[in-house]
């Protein structure tokens, strides 16, 4: 059933964060779970990511199966935008949504496709 108490407060809190982020506050890091497929609708995978405030960026990691990313993003209203290093390095661009989710697309360097990717936010 809908519950419009939490609904509004993972609002506020999704809201507050992002934020937090456009005008570089300091602000706890948030835990999300990753639901993504691969480049050219290639497999699924699901793992854990963290986003924080570090100056006016945003510090993102992520760990899928065994495999962990960096990397360094920009807000702009409800887009962020991030560069990541791993296995592989590429960019991400996420569009924050109602309820604090983040539904994005990402690349990896010399390529010619794209994943999709969505962030959770873990309560």
């Amino acid at each position: 059933m809908f519950n419009i108490r939490k609904s509004g407060q993972m609002v506020l809190a999704a809201l507050a964060f992002v934020c937090a982020l456009a005008v570089g506050f300091a602000a706890e890091a948030r835990d999300f779970r990753v639901r993504g497929t691969d480049m050219g609708g290639g497999g699924a995978y699901e793992g854990r990511v963290s986003a924080e405030i570090v100056g006016n960026t945003v510090k993102v990691v992520w760990v899928v199966g065994s495999s962990r990313y960096t990397g360094t993003g920009v807000i702009d209203g409800d887009w962020l935008a991030v560069y990541f290093t791993g296995p592989t390095t590429g960019v991400a661009l996420y569009k924050v949504d109602a309820n604090g989710a983040f539904h994005g697309k990402w690349t990896t360097a010399g390529s010619t496709k794209v994943g999709t990717e969505d962030w959770f936010p873990v309560q």
